[in-house]
């Protein structure tokens, strides 16, 4: 039986060290973690790897990066490791020996920031996330953990700040294999960005999505939509098995819908008459939830993907202030995080809806100091995104952004933010645009 470091098979991000610089003792455990295998068979191709790793996980393994590898760093097989590359201890003959399908199996299950990592060790491991087989054993992979990745409103950047909760740190994700008139992101799911073109104005298909996957840099570019006015909302939802994924367009008139199944567009329904929506969203039991922009008399809309049917869901008040009201999804659950004032003390809270009684239940509140200096600064509003238990909030002018673990009930600052909206991206290496 093998056995694999436990780190390798759970990672819980409150576990790790975090703060502007997590010192040696954080970049050790990162290492430990992603580099275990590799440095029991190539301690040279290691230590690449750990150099590299406060470089970007995507740009830090390069082709560049793989090619140095091949000229001397590393090995073009994995059948030439010698004696000397194997740990004390450790039987030679056993882990040379290991079937290849258990092997693809261990790196199917790594995170994948290890895995892309380890990718510069042999040629083979360089390619296999290409192989068929080796995608389906991702697809049967449970979900990892997201990244948080910032938005940037110009569509000349062509780099993505990214936050890994596993590590505590930020990333760079490249996006220059995307055509330069590919604009920006709108909308994520299941391994997938979406982005809309920068074209402005109201001519014949001047809107045109992009669907990409920028671990595989697999992207293609969707059919013209039926609606030329630039949409209110761009979401996206994904079904695993077959792998599918559907994009949700939604104008002032119309809702529209691309599935990747068929290729082309199918015109669904309307907005119920009078309401409008902003682009707040949150997925949960196969309905998208938007709230409504209004500062007055807020709702909550449903849109139900089976039945193609926009409908107001009738929760009473909406808890915290309009303005200020964010809108996620976390667990299968829907959460609106905002400003509250309670005895005259302005804070953050998170109150979930009950999906039996429809009401809004508080679940956490922002400690007084951490939530004076949140919102000490001056700003009208801030972002929020959520994706599993994790939501993540940015404010304007701040450089410090928070993490909520809805389980825990725990709040940790993240350092370095960026201060730009944001949403939750999953990185999965089946995900095929």
């Amino acid at each position: 039986m093998l056995f694999l470091p436990e780190d390798l098979m759970k990672c819980d991000p409150w576990k790790w060290n975090r703060g502007k610089d997590t010192g040696g003792a954080g970049r050790s455990a990162n290492m430990d973690m992603s580099s275990y295998s590799l440095l029991q068979r190539n301690p040279k191709v290691a230590k690449v790897a750990y150099d590299e790793q406060e470089d970007s996980i995507f740009t830090g393994c390069t082709s560049s990066s793989w090619e140095q590898c091949y000229d001397g760093a590393g090995c073009e097989n994995t059948e030439c490791f010698t004696e000397s590359n194997y740990a004390p201890g450790m039987n030679q003959q056993l882990w040379s020996q290991l079937p290849e399908d258990l092997v693809d199996r261990i790196l199917a299950c790594l995170p994948v920031v290890s895995f892309l990592q380890l990718r510069i060790v042999c040629k083979k491991w360089s390619t296999i996330m290409y192989s068929p087989s080796f995608l389906e054993m991702c697809s049967q992979v449970p979900i990892q953990g997201p990244f948080f990745i910032k938005i940037h409103r110009s569509e000349y950047n062509r780099m993505l700040p990214s936050y890994n909760p596993v590590l505590g740190k930020w990333h760079e994700i490249p996006i220059n294999f995307l055509p330069s008139h590919a604009g920006i992101p709108v909308a994520s799911a299941g391994g997938l960005l979406c982005f809309i073109n920068r074209y402005h104005g109201y001519v014949d298909n001047f809107c045109t999505l992009f669907v990409c996957n920028p671990l595989t840099k697999s992207w293609r570019e969707l059919p013209s939509m039926p609606c030329k006015q630039r949409p209110i909302l761009v979401s996206m939802v994904t079904e695993r098995h077959p792998f599918r994924y559907k994009v949700i367009v939604v104008s002032p008139v119309t809702t529209d819908i691309f599935d990747s199944v068929t290729g082309a567009w199918r015109r669904v329904g309307s907005l119920p008459r009078g309401e409008e929506i902003s682009r707040n969203v949150a997925f949960s039991n196969g309905n998208l939830y938007c709230l409504t922009p209004r500062w007055y008399n807020c709702a909550l809309l449903a849109y139900n993907l089976e039945q193609e049917v926009w409908e107001k869901v009738k929760t009473g008040r909406l808890p915290g202030y309009c303005q200020f009201r964010n809108l996620v999804g976390c667990k299968g659950c829907i959460v609106i995080v905002g400003k509250s004032v309670r005895q005259h003390v302005l804070s953050v809270c998170i109150w979930l809806l009950d999906p039996k009684t429809l009401k809004w239940k508080e679940i956490g509140r922002m400690p007084q100091p951490m939530s004076d200096h949140f919102l000490g600064r001056p700003s009208e509003s801030f972002y929020c995104t959520g994706h599993g238990d994790l939501i993540f909030l940015t404010r304007d002018n701040s450089e410090m952004g928070l993490l909520f673990n809805l389980s825990q009930k725990a709040w940790v600052w993240v350092y370095d933010c960026p201060s730009l909206d944001s949403f939750a991206f999953e990185p999965r290496l089946d995900a095929v645009a």
